[in-house]
This record gives C-alpha cells, sequence and structure tokens, in this order.
C-alpha cells in the first residue's frame, strides 16, 4: 500500500544544482553555440584591444569587470588551452570556433575563447541572481 502522498500546490521553488544540470551545461550544442556567437561579439568588438577581451566578456556577461584574480586565472587558462587546441587543429579535429574569427587571429586562441565563453556560461554567477 502506498504512504499518503500529498501534491499540494507550493508558491516557492527551492534552488537546486544537480550534477546533471552543471554536465549539461557543459556538454549541451545549444550551450556551445551560445559560447560561439558571444566569443564572435567579443572577439570583433571594435576598440577592444585583446588584452581586454577577456574583461570584455566579464562585463557582457556578470555585468562587472573581471577582478585580477579572474585575469590571472584566464590568462593560466589560455596557457594550457591554447596548446592543447592546436594540437587538435594539426590532428582535424576541429574545434568549436568563434562565429566570426577576426582577420589575422590565431585560430587556436579563437577557439580557446569560446571555451572560455562557454564557462564563463556555467559558473554560478551566470545562472543565480544574488
Amino acid at each position: 500500500m502506498m504512504a499518503n502522498m500529498s501534491f499540494e500546490s507550493h508558491s516557492a521553488r527551492f534552488n537546486t544544482v544537480t550534477p546533471s544540470q552543471s554536465l549539461d551545461l557543459l556538454n549541451n550544442e545549444l550551450v556551445v553555440d551560445w559560447a560561439r556567437v558571444f566569443a564572435g561579439r567579443v572577439l570583433n568588438d571594435s576598440g577592444v584591444a585583446s588584452e581586454a577581451q577577456v574583461d570584455r566578456a566579464f562585463r557582457l556577461a556578470y555585468g562587472r569587470a573581471a577582478t585580477a584574480e579572474e585575469q590571472k586565472v584566464s590568462a593560466e587558462f589560455f596557457a594550457r588551452q591554447i596548446p592543447i587546441l592546436e594540437a587538435r587543429l594539426k590532428g582535424g579535429k576541429a574545434p568549436p570556433m568563434p562565429d566570426k574569427v577576426p582577420e589575422g587571429m590565431d585560430p587556436a586562441r579563437a577557439a580557446a575563447f569560446v571555451d572560455l565563453c562557454q564557462t564563463l556560461f556555467g559558473s554560478n554567477e551566470f545562472l543565480y541572481i544574488n
């Protein structure tokens, strides 16, 4: 016999995050497409020097400037990610690229910027309003 279960409506929704939600954000093709378009927008903003592109992405995604620590972590991310993507490109495996790559930009750096943008979209700061 089933326990007495109540199905009452409730006006509040509890904030929950499950591992599958985070994994979906990291692996979902729609999120990758958003990251590609977002990266293209940031990389093609006129007047934004390459060293300011990370800050521009943070401003657009989070409504605030990147902290010094976030700038440092982003630079470390590029230092690790670009060689990986260069190897993939040489091996014929095309990583997700921005929808518009600026002329003369290193393709591996452009692909790494897509990865950075996807990471921004998967963060708690992007998902929740504080």
